[in-house]
């Protein structure tokens, strides 16, 4: 039986992963009801830096880990969403990300791919402004 139950826990964490949102309006709701900001990604398929973000800098525990606890993590494809970006998430340079409160006011944000660990000192710092 414990050899089960840690199995489990190695194949959870093992792919534990950010919780993408990937509807606005959803996130819209969660961010209000749970009191929490998003965190909006603007991203594409195409885009090296987001791949880069993704792979090497998203998928690392802590930054997923801190991400989930402490933000609604917003994921919008800028081709496949052309028309569903609000206008205070629209702008130049991939990726992008927005954190903003449920009503979508932007108060913080970062363009381009960025290393694990300044990522994580920027997204700390952003936290704190709210």
């Amino acid at each position: 039986m414990m050899k089960v139950f840690l199995y489990l826990l190695i194949s959870i964490s093992l792919f534990a992963k950010i919780e993408w949102i990937y509807d606005l309006d959803k996130a819209k709701e969660l961010s209000e009801s749970k009191n929490i900001p998003i965190m909006a990604m603007m991203s594409s398929k195409t885009c090296p830096s987001c791949r880069y973000m993704k792979e090497k800098v998203l998928n690392q525990s802590d930054v997923y880990n801190f991400i989930n606890e402490n933000f609604i993590p917003l994921y919008m494809d800028v081709k496949k969403n052309k028309k569903k970006i609000p206008s205070s998430f629209k702008g130049r340079g991939l990726p992008r990300f927005y954190f903003s409160n449920s009503s979508l006011e932007v108060y913080a944000q970062h363009i381009g791919g960025i290393r694990a660990s300044k990522f994580m000192r920027k997204i700390k710092k952003i936290k704190d402004m709210k």
